[in-house]
């Protein structure tokens, strides 16, 4: 297991509690880091053609699975392989077959989250022994991996099958578009943590809105400043190429 102080630091295993539950960023560290290497996989997968591809994407996820278990044990692999199966699904959509791969996912995700709702809430079944709650917590991870990208499924076959939409809606789903990804970086800072503003009132309700307005702000914050460095070094690296 890969498991020393410089790589903990790295992927930020011990950040502070105090500011929040940001268990996300080590896992957004570390999917970024192996990138290219998913990348260049996903070039040679495109080269596949129908139930090869198909066979082939599952095999990536399958493997990305064991060796994220296998060397990474403090990462669930569920949670990294739904980076990469985001990945899959964008390049997917320019495919002829990408209709097979959206059916297979709904199937999947309503036979393993009806077996785990059934199983959980219904039928009093316990998992008895390690083994079988191990490989019944990779089920249920699973299935949560699925359920979200059935939602994302629907909901942009739902958005792009409505037509004259209101002029305000786009520009409103442009502009969440624009900072959902900062929202998602800085929100727990507001909800968990020391810094946490949900109890800073008697009634729930103001530390709501409160939490709310710091969340958009902070993202906006984060959002310029994060475009700004990319300038910066963008122009670095001009100025550098361009050096004699």
């Amino acid at each position: 297991m890969i498991d020393f102080k410089g790589f903990n630091m790295l992927i930020l295993k011990s950040f502070p509690s105090e500011i929040g539950q940001f268990w996300f960023l080590p896992y957004i560290l570390f999917c970024y880091g192996l990138t290219p290497i998913w990348v260049a996989l996903l070039d040679k997968l495109e080269e596949k053609k129908g139930f090869k591809y198909q066979v082939s994407a599952g095999m990536l996820l399958f493997f990305t699975d064991l060796i994220i278990r296998s060397f990474f044990s403090y990462f669930t692999p569920a949670w990294v392989n739904c980076y990469v199966f985001g990945m899959l699904f964008y390049r997917c959509e320019r495919r002829a077959d990408c209709k097979a791969l959206k059916a297979w996912i709904f199937i999947l995700c309503l036979l393993m989250n009806g077996a785990q709702i059934y199983i959980n809430y219904f039928s009093g079944i316990q998992m008895e022994g390690d083994i079988l709650r191990k490989l019944w917590r990779i089920w249920c991870n699973y299935a949560h991996v699925l359920l979200g990208a059935c939602l994302v499924i629907f909901l942009r076959w739902g958005y792009q099958s409505i037509k004259n939409l209101p002029k305000w809606v786009p520009k409103v789903l442009d502009w969440s578009d624009t900072y959902s990804y900062d929202i998602y970086i800085v929100h727990n800072a507001y909800i968990q943590g020391a810094y946490s503003v949900l109890t800073s009132f008697s009634s729930m309700l103001p530390g709501i809105v409160l939490a709310v307005v710091l969340i958009i702000l902070s993202a906006i914050a984060l959002n310029k400043l994060s475009n700004y460095c990319r300038k910066v070094a963008a122009q670095h690296k001009q100025i550098r190429l361009s050096a004699p």
